[in-house]
């Protein structure tokens, strides 16, 4: 089926599918054959749009019996960054040896209206980090130190972030928010 006709099967909602429940909700890893369909969506519907993941990346999908209403994109960490560069401590030796460690989350979206899935978003957010350093490790081969974000506060609060345990370590450049979740995985080798 065209990418197109796809598209017009993943509405953004405006209510819960019958019997929906958060325990049913799924969190995995983009397949392959779905990517030209989740490219798209994120392209149309993330207020950035999309083009590609360059570098390192892994795609996610909340999956909810056959609909999709969360996608998200993990990449590389951003090379430099002032907050978590503080936060870390890492001297600049060791942060470039662990920057192969770090993930940005730089697609999140709900394909919803605002209120239509209460907690979905953090739920999402809590499966993915869960999962996200042994999927970085199959796939890369090392696993994740960090996971960070940035939020543009002009239009979001950033509370979903920092709800799975992240850290607000400052504010970046032009009021980016950043926000930062350590996840639990075994020391570098370094």
């Amino acid at each position: 089926m065209p990418v197109r006709k796809r598209m017009e099967s993943c509405p953004v909602l405006r209510q819960p599918p019958e019997g929906f429940s958060l325990s049913e909700v799924e969190v995995c890893l983009g397949r392959p054959e779905e990517r030209p369909l989740w490219d798209a969506l994120i392209g149309e519907r993330h207020y950035l749009g999309f083009c590609r993941l360059a570098g390192r990346g892994l795609r996610y999908v909340a999956t909810f019996r056959d609909r999709w209403p969360g996608l998200a994109a993990w990449q590389n960490g951003a090379f430099k960054c002032g907050p978590r560069d503080r936060w870390t401590g890492w001297k600049p030796e060791e942060q470039f040896r662990r920057l192969g460690m770090v993930a940005n989350n730089t697609r999140f979206l709900v394909l919803a209206e605002p209120g239509v899935f209460p907690n979905l978003a953090s739920l999402f957010l809590a499966r993915m980090t869960r999962r996200l350093s042994d999927d970085w490790l199959a796939a890369h081969g090392r696993g994740v130190l960090l996971a960070e974000m940035f939020v543009d506060p002009s239009r979001f609060s950033g509370t979903v972030y920092c709800s799975v345990n992240g850290r607000r370590p400052g504010i970046e450049y032009r009021d980016i928010l950043e926000c930062v979740i350590q996840i639990p995985c075994p020391a570098p080798a370094d």
